[in-house]
């Protein structure tokens, strides 16, 4: 320290500082933009012969973090932002239902419209001709060709009659409840097997399960058409329908061993000016299944619709199923 204006400095900061700095004679380091941490900053001297120092000044800080980095802050955000975004998830969700709401009853009410306007103007209006013609026939010999042909002909429009007031009256009952899917289905087959016919079975495969409220009322229209078909046009002796409640996918099955279907009739246009094939492929359009028919004369005909779980089932089913599967598993291991 004899001549301390002959001294010259190195430096280090601990932390930053790749290596030593040459500072000369200056007694002054400057850092800029220190992230928080800790840091141990070290000095050597050298004297005017350049020996350094024995020893290293040492001067230890640390740099707290910002107050928008500390962790407690970070927590805080973290949980208003989720508790943000949770809240407009509800109100998305709640806005969602409440569209879907205001679809279901408009769709309800355009079908108790349609259902009224085919109840009050067609089926009446055909009831009015059957029996106009009616009394035409009584006018016609008992025996005759012409009496015989429009008395045949009364009985196919009754039958025509009969079916669209089941469709209206189908229009008019609306939507199946979840929990009564496979049972109504199964009360139609009963009925139209009681009317005289083939022979009904329905068989349930696996558990069952909610079904969103748009899937369900499409698969019982497309059940219900599928199996009014069989009985009145196949000729069928038995009627079978399968429906399979699976992890991966919903499957319902609708078979018989009648005359089976055309094949000009097997497009997804069906046959021109009836809209029974038509309508079951517009159905499972609309709720993203796929529809597979089949038809043989030998062996019958089957209508077979399929949709992936996560489209028809409600949420959290998938969960039910997997806690089954593993119920199950530790069932088969004991």
């Amino acid at each position: 320290m004899s001549a301390p204006e002959r001294l010259s400095f190195r430096y280090r900061l601990d932390g930053y500082d790749a290596g030593w700095q040459d500072a000369g004679r200056q007694r002054q380091a400057v850092y800029t933009g220190l992230n928080p941490g800790k840091y141990r900053f070290r000095v050597l001297a050298h004297n005017q012969d350049g020996l350094p120092s024995t020893q290293e000044a040492v001067f230890e800080f640390s740099i707290p973090p910002a107050l928008y980095r500390q962790p407690l802050f970070l927590l805080l955000a973290g949980a208003l932002a989720f508790a943000a975004l949770w809240m407009l998830y509800r109100i998305n969700m709640r806005r969602a239902a409440e569209r879907l709401r205001e679809r279901i009853e408009e769709r309800h009410s355009e079908r108790e419209r349609i259902a009224r306007d085919l109840h009050d103007t067609l089926l009446q209006g055909v009831h009015g001709l059957i029996l106009r013609f009616q009394a035409i026939v009584y006018t016609i010999p008992a025996g005759s060709p012409a009496r015989r042909s429009l008395e045949e002909a009364l009985d196919r429009a009754d039958e025509v009659l009969i079916e669209g007031r089941d469709r209206v009256r189908d229009l008019r009952t609306g939507a199946v409840d979840l929990s009564e899917l496979h049972d109504a289905l199964a009360a139609l087959g009963a009925e139209l097997e009681q009317k005289g016919g083939a022979r009904f079975a329905l068989t349930v495969r696996g558990t069952t399960a909610p079904l969103r409220p748009l899937v369900r009322d499409e698969v019982y229209q497309v059940g219900h058409e599928a199996i009014v078909n069989a009985f009145r046009h196949a000729h069928a002796l038995h009627v079978k329908v399968e429906i399979e409640y699976g992890a991966r996918q919903f499957q319902m099955t609708v078979s018989d061993d009648g005359l089976g279907i055309a094949p000009a009739y097997l497009t997804p246009m069906g046959r021109a000016d009836h809209w029974g094939l038509r309508g079951m492929h517009e159905r499972v359009g609309r709720i993203g299944a796929l529809l597979a028919i089949h038809s043989d004369p030998a062996r019958g005909s089957e209508v077979r619709l399929g949709i992936k779980a996560q489209l028809a089932y409600r949420r959290g089913t998938r969960r039910l199923f997997a806690w089954r599967r593993t119920k199950n598993d530790q069932r088969g291991d004991k």
